[in-house]
């Protein structure tokens, strides 16, 4: 985990990368897709091609988004980027 700030909003946020522990070494690289960077209001995946927000709100607390990520560490996988049919069309 490492403290970072985004270079137009100034906005601080911790960038955590998405491993399983057992892929975890010294000759690991960083996928971009294992690269997230949580805010106080959205997590985001800055580093795919196409970047992605999750929005942090009282419909979808913060908590919510943690039990996400930790189910997903638990199983060994990654939360991949999210793209709304919106975006897409």
């Amino acid at each position: 985990m490492m403290i970072v700030t985004h270079d137009a909003t100034k906005e601080v946020g911790f960038l955590i990368g998405q491993v399983p522990f057992s892929e975890l070494s010294e000759e690991h690289i960083l996928k971009n897709s294992e690269a997230i960077v949580c805010y106080e209001d959205r997590i985001a995946w800055h580093f795919e091609e196409n970047a992605a927000c999750m929005s942090v709100s009282e419909r979808k607390p913060a908590s919510m988004c943690a039990v996400l990520f930790l189910g997903a560490m638990l199983t060994g996988k990654t939360v991949l980027a999210q793209t709304c049919q919106e975006c897409e069309e």
